[in-house]
């Protein structure tokens, strides 16, 4: 059992509720891979997953609007390439954020997946600036530099290994 006392919540300060974030972002991440991948019924209609035939990208790109449908319309010709860089950032992004391993990489790399699906629902109508996908990109950057990743994560055995102490890119 996990026991948080007072002592260790002012200790921890932020880390607390940032560690919080990073599981809530990778459970996100995990459960739209499995969704698209397996079209268990909810974003993806069963029988329309990955593993059905089913593109998780092509009929999203095919139908996006606004100031960059042009580029998403394009994309849309490739979305077998499309299709496996998404589905390997959901799952790479998520697994990276879930354990604490290669955090730096799945920052960036989440927050341009991001980037990009945000830069996809333009014109938002709800707000003309600012939709979920912008708060998730802070909030990989706040979990990253807030120490989210410091509590129940690999991230001390990922340091500790050869490969990631000479490019600590990996980090």
């Amino acid at each position: 059992m996990i026991d948080v006392t007072i002592e260790m919540v002012q200790k921890r300060g932020a880390q607390i509720p940032l560690a919080i974030m990073r599981f809530a972002m990778a459970f996100m991440l995990l459960w739209a891979f499995l969704d698209k991948m397996f079209g268990l019924g909810f974003a993806t209609p069963a029988g329309m997953g990955m593993i059905d035939g089913g593109s998780p990208t092509k009929m999203f790109l095919l139908n996006v609007s606004g100031p960059f449908a042009d580029m998403f319309h394009m994309m849309a010709d490739f979305s077998q390439i499309t299709d496996v860089l998404l589905m390997a950032g959901f799952l790479l992004v998520g697994m990276a954020i879930l354990l604490g391993i290669g955090t730096k990489i799945a920052t960036v790399a989440g927050s341009l997946m991001m980037l990009m699906l945000y830069l996809s629902v333009l014109p938002i109508t709800s707000n003309p600036f600012f939709d979920y996908h912008l708060y998730y990109i802070i909030s990989l950057f706040a979990i990253y530099m807030g120490g989210g990743y410091d509590i129940l994560s690999l991230k001390e055995r990922w340091m500790g290994l050869e490969i990631v102490r000479r490019f600590p890119i990996l980090l």
